[in-house]
Formats: C-alpha cells, structure tokens, sequence
C-alpha cells in the first residue's frame, strides 16, 4: 500500500524523470502542508511518522520564508514607508482639528513637494552619525551644488565659507500667494532661491523685480540694519533656503572678508529698488496729471532721498526708516510750482 507501489515507480520500466517527478511532487505537498500528495499515508507506522516529520519541517520552512521575504519588502523602501507614516499621521491630525479641506490639501500638497515622497531623518545622517568631516563635507556640498552653481557671489566664494554658510541653511517650501517677506518689517533672515519665482512689491502694489532660479534676498536687513523696503510674493512654487541673522553672524565672523563683499551688494541693491520706487512714484503722479510736470508730493520725496532723510513709516504707523541717497544733489528735476500737492 505504499504510494510508491501505487504510482507504480518501483518498476523497472519506471523511467528516472517519473521516479524523480513523482517523488518531488510527494516531498513538496509534504514541506509546505498543503496535502499528503495524491494519495494519503497506509497503515505502515514508519510511513505515517514520516509524513509527519515531513510536514511539521515544511511549516517551518515555509513560516521562515514568509518572515525573510516580509522583512525585504520591508527593508526595500524604508524612507517611503516612514514617509507614508507621516503622512498618515498627519492627515489624522488635520480631521482631528477639523482643519478645512482646502488648508488640508495644501498641507498634503507642502509634504509631497518637500519630500518627494521620501523621509528621511538628515541631520541624522550627516552629523549625528559617524561619518567623518570630510565624507560629512563632500555630502553637504553635493546636496546644495544646484544653489552655488546659480547664486554668483557664491559661486565664486571661498569653498570653507561656503561650506559654513551651507550648514546653517534651511530648506523651506513656498507656495504661490505667500508672502515671505512683508515690507516694513525688521528682517532677521534671508533667502536664497534654487527654484521658483517671486515678486518684489512695494509698498504701493508696484512690482520692482521678479526674482527666479538662483537669486536671492532679504540681507539688506541683515547686513544694513534697516526695515524691509518691500515685499516678496510668490508667483511659481518655490524651494529657498533660508539663513537667520543669528548663523549669518557666526558664519561673518568666522569669515570677516565676506562681510564687505555682502554689504557692497546690499547697499547695490537697496539703491536700485528704492531709485526705482521713486521714480514709479513719480511717473504715477505725471501720468494723473498730464502736461503739468511732476507733483510737489513726488518731488519732495526725491528730495528727501538726495539727502537721505526720506522716512518710510511701516506699517501700523509706528516708526519710521530712514533710507540712504540714491540721488546726487543738483541732479533733481524741475518743481512745476502750479501742480496742486496730492
């Protein structure tokens, strides 16, 4: 009654592929326990035993396998899974405070940008770990290598201020219709773009500038101490990094040439946004009131900024911000004394 009498391959006609098949096939049903094979174990003691044995080793494999298996699948994407965690975490949070559906899916829409649908833990990985200064340096410069390429004053920098100045960045994510920076305001950082575009608006809605792919802004409050002068709106979704004036001083310090090089082109760029908020100024009020010259109003504000003490109240009315010249005295245009003050 033994199944190899009764598949018949105890015969020597049996061929060695039908003996080899039909032992394969009772071995496997065995292992993993999913039958006897095809037929069940007669009444031979030594033959049930066997089958036992068989199948209590094949569960045991097979719950082996199973586990190996789960734990690849688990250790091939572990930053998305922690991402998916995150997420997950993030969402329940959101229907927990009843937040509005359309501030959740700008929270949704803010992780999926940022992080790509990858989690990682950074700071970490670069200076929590053992990895040495140099390997620690080489990866910093990589990640942020975009940023230097567009920005040109940094990429013409020396490579240890760069790599100071790099650590003490942080990545931050705008979306458009955000203001980064509010005109009037004290500033205590600054920012560089790696992508996206911006506005910067004056005070009076006119746009002086748009900003893109490897500018920057904001050290003019930083380096001159002054007010903000003007607005920064996002227009495109923008990736900036973002410098406070606390690791911009640590970083000056270490590195006092910079410094200069900084201030030089703050106070560039201070004069060419407030020149050109002036003559806008100026143009509007020519434009109200054609033929007529321009207005006293216009006139005295560049007149107070040939000799530097035309004040810009913030907003709320509180203060005042005391710009530099940007016009040289003699150069003013003519006072139409018939234009009614507006």
């Amino acid at each position: 009654h033994s199944w190899v009498k009764i598949d018949g391959i105890h015969n020597s006609n049996s061929t060695v592929w039908k003996k080899y098949s039909r032992s394969l096939w009772r071995a496997i049903s065995h292992m993993i326990s999913i039958g006897y094979g095809t037929f069940p174990p007669n009444e031979s003691l030594q033959e049930t035993w066997t089958v036992i044995m068989s199948m209590t080793l094949g569960a045991t494999f097979y719950a082996i396998f199973i586990a190996n298996l789960s734990a690849l699948i688990m250790t091939m994407d572990t930053s998305g899974r922690q991402y998916e965690e995150k997420v997950s975490e993030v969402k329940q949070y959101l229907k927990f405070r009843r937040v509005p559906m359309s501030i959740q899916k700008k929270v949704l829409e803010y992780y999926d940008h940022r992080y790509q649908r990858k989690y990682f833990d950074e700071p970490g990985i670069l200076f929590q770990s053992e990895l040495s200064h140099p390997l620690r340096k080489r990866i910093v410069m990589h990640n942020c290598k975009n940023l230097v390429e567009k920005v040109p004053f940094l990429a013409s920098a020396p490579t240890e201020f760069l790599y100071d100045l790099i650590l003490q960045l942080q990545f931050e994510v705008f979306f458009p219709g955000d203001i980064i920076v509010q005109g009037g305001k004290k500033g205590d950082s600054m920012y560089f773009i790696e992508y996206g575009k911006v506005a910067v608006k004056l005070p009076n809605g006119l746009v002086v500038k748009t900003l893109g792919d490897g500018d920057y802004f904001g050290e003019i409050a930083l380096l001159l101490d002054e007010r903000r002068v003007a607005d920064v709106v996002v227009l495109e979704v923008c990736d900036v990094y973002k410098l406070t004036r606390t690791n911009f001083d640590d970083v000056l310090q270490e590195h006092p040439r910079m410094k200069s090089v900084l201030e030089r082109i703050a106070k560039q760029r201070l004069e060419e946004t407030t020149t050109q908020g002036v003559k806008d100024d100026a143009l509007a009020q020519e434009n109200a009131r054609p033929g007529q010259g321009l207005g006293l109003t216009a006139i005295k504000n560049i007149q107070r900024r040939s000799t530097g003490s035309w004040e810009m109240p913030p907003p709320g009315g509180r203060g005042t911000t005391t710009l530099p010249p940007i016009i040289p005295s003699g150069n003013l245009p003519p006072i139409n004394t018939n234009t009614p003050d507006v």
